[in-house]
């Protein structure tokens, strides 16, 4: 008899060793989980942040191809720019590169850019500056008014590219 109900009260803690190995066994499995997904979320935002860095590289090392040629053009005097100046023709070439990949950039960066990003970039893309071929503003005014619209467009990007960028997986 004394067997009988040694079985019995083992056989009423089996219920309970089973309930409560089931519980660790789901929190285990819970708590596995959650930190997958964070570590999962984790990865996801570094490498979205790393893509949108070197996304803005992109395009400020674009606004530089621009900007760089038009001050050197600039800074040639009216003389050497009318007596075709022999560096003339590689700054052109210079610009529309830059202005190429300024395009290429801000399509690229249609994935990554907030919109006040893209909104700059639209605004410069459609372009409000007059064409130096219909005689109403000089040649070098035409690329006066450039470098300045592409330095203020730059600086606009560069501001808000800092507080994008900055600490945002801190």
């Amino acid at each position: 008899m004394f067997l009988m109900m040694n079985m019995l009260e083992k056989m009423e803690s089996i219920p309970a060793l089973i309930v409560s190995g089931t519980f660790g066994v789901l929190a285990a499995v819970l708590a596995t989980y959650v930190s997958a997904r964070r570590a999962i979320k984790y990865l996801y935002e570094s490498r979205l942040l790393e893509r949108k860095e070197k996304a803005y590289i992109e395009l400020i090392e674009a606004f530089h191809d621009v900007i760089d040629p038009l001050q050197i053009w600039l800074e040639i005097t009216e003389s050497q720019r009318e007596a075709n100046h022999p560096d003339e023709l590689v700054f052109r070439a210079k610009y529309r590169e830059g202005l190429r990949k300024i395009r290429k950039a801000t399509d690229i960066g249609a994935f990554y850019f907030p919109a006040n990003v893209m909104a700059v970039l639209d605004r410069l893309r459609k372009g409000e500056i007059k064409d130096p071929t219909s005689g109403e503003v000089s040649v070098y005014e035409y690329y006066d008014e450039q470098l300045s619209v592409h330095r203020k467009a730059l600086g606009e990007i560069i501001e808000i590219a800092r507080g994008e960028t900055s600490g945002e997986l801190a």
